[in-house]
C-alpha cells in the first residue's frame, strides 16, 4: 500500500470529507482541491483490512494470517526470475492473470531533512535517504519478485480473490 502522508512531496491518498462544519468541503471536480488526505499505516492498514474482508467473504470464513498465502501466491507467480507479463510499468498491458503487479524499478527513496543522518540533499531543505551524503545511493533497489522497497508489489484484488486457495 502507498504509505506517504504528503508531508514533503505532496503524494497522499485523497479523502472526500464533506462535513463543512469541521473543515470539509465539496467533493466535486479535481480531487486535488478536496478537503483531507493522508497516508502511512493509518491509511494502508484499513485498505488492506478491506481487501482481507473481501477474501473472508468470498471464502465464507475468516482466513487467519494471510501472509503465508500471499507469499505462496507470489512465489507461484514470480518463480525464480519474475514474470515479465506482471511488471507494474506495463500499465494497461499487464497480464490478465497477475495477482501482484511487480514493481521492478526505482528504490527505497524516502525524504529526509538536510543535515540529518544518511541524507543526500544537494539543495533545499529536503533530500533523500542515501548511503552517501555526496551522491544519491539508495540502500535498496527494486528488482523482480519480492524486494525491500516494494515488497510483493501492488495487488490486483480481483485476481487475488480468484486465486485464493
Amino acid at each position: 500500500m502507498f504509505a506517504s502522508d504528503g508531508s514533503v512531496w505532496g503524494h497522499y491518498y485523497v479523502t472526500c470529507y464533506t462535513d463543512a462544519a469541521n473543515g470539509g468541503g465539496p467533493c466535486t471536480g479535481n480531487p486535488t482541491g478536496w478537503a483531507g488526505g493522508g497516508g502511512g499505516t493509518s491509511y494502508a492498514t484499513p485498505i488492506w483490512a478491506g481487501i482481507q474482508a473481501l477474501v473472508n467473504e468470498k471464502k465464507g470464513a475468516k482466513q487467519g494470517n494471510p501472509a503465508p498465502t500471499l507469499y505462496t501466491l507470489a512465489g507461484k507467480q514470480y518463480g525464480a526470475t519474475g514474470d515479465p507479463a506482471c511488471y507494474a510499468n506495463l500499465g494497461d498491458k499487464i497480464g490478465a492473470k497477475c495477482v501482484f503487479l511487480d514493481v521492478t524499478t526505482d528504490s527505497d527513496v524516502s525524504e529526509c531533512v538536510k543535515g540529518s543522518p544518511d541524507c543526500y540533499a544537494p539543495s533545499g531543505k529536503y533530500g533523500v535517504l542515501s548511503t552517501s551524503k555526496t551522491v544519491n545511493q539508495p540502500a535498496y533497489n527494486a528488482h523482480t519478485g519480492y524486494n525491500f522497497p516494494t515488497g510483493l508489489g501492488s495487488v490486483n484484488v480481483a485476481n487475488l480473490l480468484a486465486n485464493w486457495p
